[in-house]
Parts: C-alpha cells; structure tokens; sequence
C-alpha cells in the first residue's frame, strides 16, 4: 500500500470532498514518468543485439495503440524489419478493432491483433513474422532456403510479452507476473530448431509525452500502483466509464444512474460491493481496487483509450 487506509461514511458525502487525490484536481500539467536505471541498460543491449535478429516483434495492448508505443524504442531498432503486436485484444470493442485495421493499413504498417491467452495467437505470430523476414529478402539468392529466423520482442512492462514467449515456445520458457518491470534481463528462447526468440525487459518511454496518457498507462498496468496510486487510476476510470456512458459498468454495480459524478458512483459501489466496515465507513481503497480490477480483466466492458490520427 501507497498510503494509510482510510474510512468515511458513505452517510455523508460531503467528506468525499476529502479524497486526497482525484484526477479532475491534480495538476494536469504534472507528467507521470516511471523509467527506473536498468530500462535504459535495457535500451543499450537492444542496440547491441540488432545485427543478431531478424525481425522485432513490438508487443502493445489494443487498449491504447498509441500509449503502449515507445518511440526510445523505435529510435533504437532504426530500420530494423518491425511487425506490431497489439495484444489483449479481446478487451476491445470490435468497431474499435476494425477502426485500427483500416488505420493500419492505409499506413502500411505490418500488424497483427492477438489474445496472448488463445492457442491460435502464437502460430499467427509465428506464421506472420517468418513470412515478413522472407519478403524483406524476396530477390536475394536462396532467400527462400533460409534456414534460421531471429527475433527479438520488445515493448512496454506487463503487456503480455511473457505470456505470448511461453505459449509461442510451447513451455513454461519465462517467468510471468502481473506487475510491471518483473523481466530484467535479456534471454534467447529456442523455439524450434529453426527459430530463436531474444526476450527483453519491459521499457518504458524515458517521458511520457502527456498525463492523460499516463492515466491509461496506469489503467491497463503497464505502471506500478508505487508510481500512479490506485486511487488515482480508480477515479480516472471511473470518470471514463460514466462519460462512456458504459452499460456494463452500471450493471456490474447496479449503479441507478450514468448521469452523476464519480463522487457520487463511490458510494454506490462500496454499499453495493459491501466494501463498508462497522458504523457503515467505506474501505475506498477496497473500492479502488475493485474497480481497477474488474477493468483490467474486462469486466466493466470493452473499451479503447484512443483512436486513429487521421
């Protein structure tokens, strides 16, 4: 825990006014930055290692295309042949998926959407990126009979990189967690005796470029709860889901209206969810864990943070 639980009554609302931090009061010209020492090593081995691989595989969470980006790490692998992976795609309105698709395309942008979780999703990747090696090579002799493919994945803290790695290498090959920064160090996983895999640390962008987007970063874990506090991230989604207008969300507390404010919702889903203690205080930070939760597994609906640039 970040801070000392606290208790209120949810008799009486006026003492909501006291929650210590809320999105729509903190200073929205205050970046939320999180880029510990080994992420910059991190960079510097990738550099190191480019000449080895064959293809980087980029892993991003469909959630926010744009946020889970890094552009310290595309500035390191320069032209390196590149296929995204948006991940947890699932958790994805499908007009949203379609949306990016067509985005994508018109940028020709090599890509591909997965769930890390389905059996299908590692033989896709694996299919897509032996294919891209083969055409980035198409015309030079022998360019077909290669034998050994390279690659290297990157991308931001507790994106699923380590999921995909074990289901792509059939085996426990990487440990997972469900916290951010858990891989620190680089490691090559035989896939098949004709493929090789060079997993890396998670990496965030040295600066994040606005603290909205760091609020998403928060709301789908690629940021520690020590760095942005669950409450922070639990108001933040909470805002969103009522400007969403989110139907999931108010069946998923049995909220009575979409039309009120977040002040108003905490109450609701403490009472609802039971998270009170004697004399009817509110454990909010039950709530808070509650909410940012059941958003992150999909609970609260299918939801994308940002949008195509035309």
């Amino acid at each position: 825990m970040t801070s000392k639980k606290r208790y209120k009554s949810f008799t009486n609302t006026d003492e909501l006014d006291g929650i210590k931090i809320t999105p729509e009061r903190k200073n929205q010209s205050e970046h939320i930055n999180w880029f510990p020492g080994h992420m910059n090593k991190a960079i510097r081995e990738i550099k190191a290692k480019l000449k080895m691989i064959d293809l980087v595989l980029e892993l991003r969470d469909a959630r926010a295309p744009m946020s889970t980006g890094n552009s310290a790490l595309i500035e390191a692998i320069g032209n390196k042949n590149r296929l995204i992976i948006f991940n947890k795609s699932n958790l994805v309105d499908e007009k949203d998926l379609i949306n990016w698709k067509k985005w994508l395309k018109k940028n020709s942008i090599n890509f591909l959407f997965i769930n890390a979780l389905e059996k299908d999703s590692a033989q896709r990747v694996i299919t897509k990126a032996k294919e891209l090696i083969l055409a980035r090579h198409e015309g030079e002799v022998d360019a077909k009979k290669k034998e050994k493919f390279s690659l290297m994945m990157i991308g931001l803290p507790n994106t699923g990189k380590s999921t995909l790695i074990n289901s792509i290498a059939g085996r426990k090959s990487t440990k997972t967690a469900d916290k951010p920064g858990y891989t620190r160090r680089q490691q090559w996983i035989r896939v098949e005796e004709t493929l090789e895999l060079m997993d890396t640390p998670g990496i965030m962008p040295p600066k994040i470029a606005t603290y909205k987007e760091g609020l998403y970063l928060a709301a789908i874990h690629a940021i520690p709860s020590k760095i942005v506090d669950e409450e922070t991230t639990a108001c933040f989604l909470i805002k969103y889901l009522l400007e969403k207008k989110s139907l999931e969300f108010q069946q998923r507390y049995n909220l009575n209206s979409l039309e009120v404010d977040y002040l108003t919702i905490l109450p609701e889903i403490a009472v609802y969810r039971k998270c009170l203690i004697k004399g009817g205080l509110i454990d909010y930070e039950r709530v808070y864990r509650i909410v940012t939760q059941d958003f992150r597994e999909g609970k609260l609906g299918l939801h994308c943070f940002q949008y195509p640039k035309e």
